[in-house]
């Protein structure tokens, strides 16, 4: 109809079998199995085919879901084992 419309994620996010998105990994701390803590996300960019989350220190890191190792909600840490190169 051409008209603008403003809406929170919030509000039109469907759960689906309880399944985290990208989205709800903001405010979990990333922890590599290598190196140990690597930050807390404060912000994921889904907007390109790579999605990236940008740390509370400015950073970004990769996000695949090939370096999950563990998502663990009641703590909110999101355990990772990041490919050496990075």
């Amino acid at each position: 109809m051409g008209e603008e419309i403003w809406v929170k994620r919030s509000d039109i996010q469907e759960e689906e079998d309880g399944l985290l998105t990208w989205q709800d990994l903001v405010g979990y701390t990333i922890e590599d199995a290598e190196t140990g803590t690597v930050g807390t996300i404060d912000y994921i960019d889904e907007s390109t085919i790579n999605t990236l989350a940008t740390l509370s220190d400015g950073r970004m890191v990769p996000l695949h879901e090939d370096f999950i190792l563990e998502i663990d909600e009641e703590q909110r840490v999101l355990h990772v084992h990041f490919p050496f190169s990075l």
